[in-house]
Formats: structure tokens, C-alpha cells, sequence
């Protein structure tokens, strides 16, 4: 039977997908090759209001509970005659009256909490019930993939990206992610590294031979000039050093980016049409 994308979103078989596949199949799915599909998950931290985000504008329950918050009915870029977008979504119009964009409302889980740390938890272990101690990335690290099939731009890893025995790496930016040793220090390291060992000597020998390799391909992508302009804000440069690590072939599949702030307290209006 064949599924298309549409379909096996709605379904709600995605979750189901992860956590049953095989070993040999995820390290398949997530091994390097040019042309293949990469995820770009981009984290609203503090919490993103969806209401005025996927707006059901039609609803009058809306207006009545948001008398000041509430976005005009007028404003709202129709998508169903139901919901819409805020008005500061309207480059993603494009995409989703060209079937590239697909929108999931009222995705949450039993009995929410009202702790922003217990619901993040929830949302980056995709564990409900709240046992996992792993993310629902981190998990695919533990199966053996590349060391930078999975990458995260901030400066420490989020918890969906941490597994029970891997770590997906951090890089702040790609002009820093080096390793900055004095010349002769270098040269006794890099000497060190042609020099088999034993035992524990030996594995900390194959992490920093994985390292190596690891910071010679992201060097790959120090050379990648964009060919579009991104804002020059934290978020923007990530976005484009994301665009140059893609450029660059590397055998990442899932970069994670962060764009904060959504945690509005006053003045929400304007500074969540802002930040969207």
C-alpha cells in the first residue's frame, strides 16, 4: 500500500515508526550521501503561542477569551475557512498553497503541566508519561550512527539531542568549532594519534582520531559561501552556517536550532509578531 507524506503525518504513526525501527535500518536512514533528505528542526524556547499563531479566527470563544491578545479576524491569512496564520507568517503562504507545508494543532499530551521544564521535557523526550531520560533524537544516536549525522548550533546540546550513550555535538558557530593547540603541541598530538595502544589508551586514541576526522569535515564547510543573506542575529547566523554546513555534503541529517524569547510576559502582541 502505498502512503504518501500527507497521510503518514495525519496518521500519527511517526512516533510509532521511531521507536520500532531497526538498528540496521536508522543507521542507513542516517548515513552520509548528497541528495538525501535533511531535517531542520527549529526550537520556539518559552513556549510559542499557538492560538495566535495558527489562528481559529472563526471562533468567537477566541475573541471572547482574548479581548486584548486576540488577532483581527481581518488580519488572519485564511488557510481552511476555519484557521489562519498570523499576518507575520506570510512568506510560509507560498509554501503551504504548494502542499510543502503541513500544520498539526493542538499536538500536546494527558494532562499537562503547567511547568515550562516539565512540559520541554516532555516535548524533547517525546515521553508523555515522563520516564525517558534520553531525547527522541538522542536515541538515534545510540545506534551508531556518524558522530555528525546529528548536530545541534547553540551553545550546549538540548536534551533531544542527548541519548543514553551519545551526544550529539554543539557548534556555536562554524568558525569556532576547531581545535586550537600551539604548533608544537600539535605536531606531539597529531604524532601521538599514528601510534596504536592498549586498552583504555587505545579508545581515547579512536575518540580523538574520530575527532579529527570530525573537525577536518566541518573545516569542509568554513570554505561554503552562501549565496542568499541571513540576518545578522544569532538565530540568522545559525540558520546560515546550517545552510553551509548542507552546501558542504556533510553527513549531517538533523540540525537543531533555537530561536528564544517566546516566554512573553508583557507587550506580547507586538513581541510575538516580532519574534515570528
Amino acid at each position: 500500500m502505498s502512503v504518501d507524506r500527507r497521510e503518514f503525518v495525519k496518521s500519527g504513526l511517526l512516533g510509532l515508526a521511531l521507536s520500532q525501527a531497526p538498528t540496521l535500518f536508522w543507521r542507513t536512514a542516517l548515513a552520509a550521501g548528497a541528495g538525501e533528505k535533511i531535517l531542520v528542526v527549529v526550537q520556539l524556547s518559552g513556549g510559542n503561542d499557538q492560538l495566535n499563531t495558527l489562528v481559529p479566527y472563526r471562533q468567537e470563544l477566541y475573541y471572547r477569551l482574548r479581548p486584548r491578545l486576540a488577532v483581527p479576524a481581518r488580519e488572519v491569512l485564511d488557510l481552511n475557512g476555519r484557521l489562519g496564520l498570523h499576518p507575520a507568517l506570510r512568506p510560509l503562504m507560498p509554501l503551504y498553497e504548494a502542499g510543502a507545508l503541513a500544520l498539526l494543532p493542538q499536538v500536546g499530551y494527558p494532562n499537562p503541566s503547567r511547568s515550562h521544564f516539565v512540559s520541554m521535557a516532555v516535548w524533547h523526550t517525546a515521553d508523555p508519561e515522563r520516564k525517558a531520560a534520553s531525547g527522541w533524537l538522542g536515541r538515534l544516536l545510540d545506534q551508531g550512527a556518524d558522530p555528525l549525522c546529528e548536530t545541534n548550533l547553540g551553545a550546549s546540546t538540548p536534551l533531544a539531542l542527548t541519548g543514553s550513550q551519545a551526544l550529539a555535538p554543539s557548534v556555536e558557530s562554524l568558525e569556532g568549532f576547531e581545535l586550537r593547540l600551539p604548533p608544537p603541541l600539535r605536531t606531539r598530538w597529531e604524532e601521538a594519534l599514528l601510534r596504536p595502544r592498549q586498552g583504555e589508551a587505545e579508545a581515547v586514541r579512536q575518540a580523538f582520531l574520530r575527532l579529527k576526522a570530525t573537525l577536518a569535515q566541518v573545516g569542509r564547510a568554513r570554505g561554503v559561501k552562501n549565496r542568499v543573506d541571513y540576518p545578522n542575529h544569532p538565530f540568522g547566523r545559525a540558520l546560515a552556517d546550517v545552510s553551509r554546513m548542507i552546501a558542504a555534503e556533510l553527513p549531517t541529517r538533523v540540525f537543531y536550532v533555537s530561536l528564544g524569547s517566546f516566554d512573553t510576559h508583557a507587550d506580547q502582541p507586538k513581541r510575538h509578531e516580532e519574534l515570528l
